[in-house]
């Protein structure tokens, strides 16, 4: 008669060391990069939304710095604000990562935002 097999069999030890590295792995592929543009792409979504008063915010920042700094400040987050969907939708485009599609999509429509902006506000000030 053949043994019969313990009640309990235990995994090969091998096994756990695959598991770690399979995680370690998945850990690695999270692109930092792309995280970052994901979050820029919403903070320049919520500076573009229509009707968020943003004059009483930067009335409260020009007090406090001087004019000219300010001036540059503002130009200067323009500026970031419009080339970062662009760049989150190329960057996306060309590389593959985990949030490819939101940042394409997301990208494309915040510049989006950005052009028509200035009809839309006029549209929620004449209604």
């Amino acid at each position: 008669m053949p043994e019969e097999p313990p009640p309990f069999e235990t995994a090969p030890a091998a096994a756990p060391e695959q598991q770690a590295l399979s995680n370690s792995e998945a850990r690695r592929e999270r692109d930092s990069f792309a995280v970052f543009l994901l979050i820029c792409v919403t903070l320049s979504y919520i500076l573009r939304f229509p009707g968020l008063p943003l004059s009483a915010a930067l009335q409260r920042i020009s007090a406090l710095m001087p004019q000219d700094y300010f001036n540059w400040l503002l130009l200067g987050g323009r500026a970031f604000f419009v080339v970062v969907p662009g760049l989150a939708a190329a960057y996306s485009a060309a590389r593959p990562n985990p949030i490819r599609t939101a940042l394409i999509i997301g990208g494309l429509l915040v510049l989006a935002l950005w052009l028509v902006s200035p009809a839309l506000r006029a549209a929620i000030a004449a209604g």
